[in-house]
């Protein structure tokens, strides 16, 4: 919780003493009340949800599925060819009748590191409707008419979001209203409120405000977009990946195999020599490029493949998780656990390598069916 309730301040010459021990409870104690929403996973060819101790919340019974969403508490599921929206008991909240919605493409897990994905902060999420998109509201109600040729979702408290009409890309407003003119060949989600995105034109990316002014030119031939955390974005240059500032000013050298990642910590992801490690924000080397494969880190690990096995390290780059699965994803933020596969099923574990949930189910990430 945020805010101690209102009724809960006691006025008197102890006051000050209770509201310290109380706010000291809730910075140490308060996960202890934190309920995680339901997890994703697949039986067979169906889609259902299990608790955080592997009991069925919603059985497999869907066609396809998403992840519950933090911002809505909502999950979309697939009932009988169309899309609605259930809540974590399972009811049906908004009726199946969207042909995609946003919940069930946006599984990136770079995106995910930065808490976004299905609805965003401002409640809307994007829905397809007759081979256009629009946007809903948490109650179902079209907000913005479906109009665009394909689009996104509004990211990390931008209030702008790209759409695409005649294969020309340009940002709308919260009320559907063009804040940014379609003209772009493709182009980037703002990530943050005043942030830039990244924009191709002329077959060259560059980067733009909130108000469409260019703040970058075009120039590279590829471009990610800027990470909040450290202020930095990846783009290609020759054929390798550096890192830039919002100045355009490179901070790290093209040096690297493919587009760096960023995590929830200060390591960023790089693959080099066709191998993966970590670096700093300066482009010094913390865990040496060693691995087949790699997730950005997440509650202070990563999942690293080496051969066939996967295991997880910590920000120091020793192995904490042994190297013992056939998968392993990165830990998610809400459960505090991760999926990992054995023998052919999936199942979950803590951050210290605890089986939660043994493995038993035949997918169990953040899309289902798995792709």
């Amino acid at each position: 919780m945020d805010k101690i309730p209102r009724n809960w301040i006691i006025w008197g010459g102890s006051a000050a003493v209770v509201i310290v021990v109380l706010l000291a409870a809730f910075g140490v104690f308060g996960s202890l009340f934190h309920k995680p929403y339901p997890i994703l996973v697949q039986v067979g060819e169906k889609c259902g949800f299990i608790d955080n101790k592997g009991n069925y919340v919603v059985s497999p019974q869907f066609a396809s599925a998403s992840a519950f969403n933090t911002h809505s508490g909502l999950a979309s599921v697939n009932i009988g060819g169309k899309l609605g929206f259930i809540d974590r008991s399972g009811k049906i909240v908004i009726n199946p009748q969207y042909d995609n919605t946003y919940n069930e493409i946006m599984v990136d897990i770079n995106v995910n590191n930065l808490g976004v994905d299905g609805f965003s902060n401002n409640g809307l999420v994007g829905v397809e409707m007759g081979n256009k998109w629009g946007f809903a509201d948490k109650d179902g109600r079209l907000v913005i008419t479906p109009q665009f040729d394909s689009e996104n979702n509004f990211w990390g408290g931008s209030k702008l979001t790209l759409v695409t009409v005649n294969n020309q890309t340009g940002y709308i407003d919260t009320s559907g209203k063009y804040v940014i003119n379609p003209q772009f060949q493709a182009a980037q989600q703002f990530t943050e409120s005043g942030g830039l995105a990244a924009v191709e034109m002329g077959n060259k990316w560059g980067y733009i405000d909130e108000s469409g002014k260019i703040v970058i030119n075009p120039q590279y031939a590829a471009a990610g977009h800027f990470d909040p955390r450290s202020g930095l974005a990846a783009v290609e240059i020759n054929n390798k990946w550096a890192l830039i500032d919002k100045t355009s000013k490179l901070v790290i050298n093209p040096l690297y195999d493919e587009e760096p990642a960023f995590g929830d910590n200060d390591l960023i992801l790089i693959k080099l020599n066709g191998k993966y490690g970590f670096i700093d924000r300066s482009g010094k080397t913390v865990i040496n490029p060693q691995f087949d494969y790699a997730y950005a880190f997440t509650l202070g690990l990563a999942s690293v493949r080496t051969g066939n096995s996967w295991g997880y390290i910590d920000e120091s780059g020793k192995l904490a998780i042994p190297m013992q699965f056939d998968g392993a994803m990165p830990f998610d933020k809400d459960t505090h656990m991760a999926g990992v596969k054995m023998g052919g099923k999936w199942g979950f574990i803590d951050t210290k390598g605890r089986y939660t949930v043994n493995p038993q189910f035949d997918y169990a990430v953040w899309q289902c069916p798995s792709q």
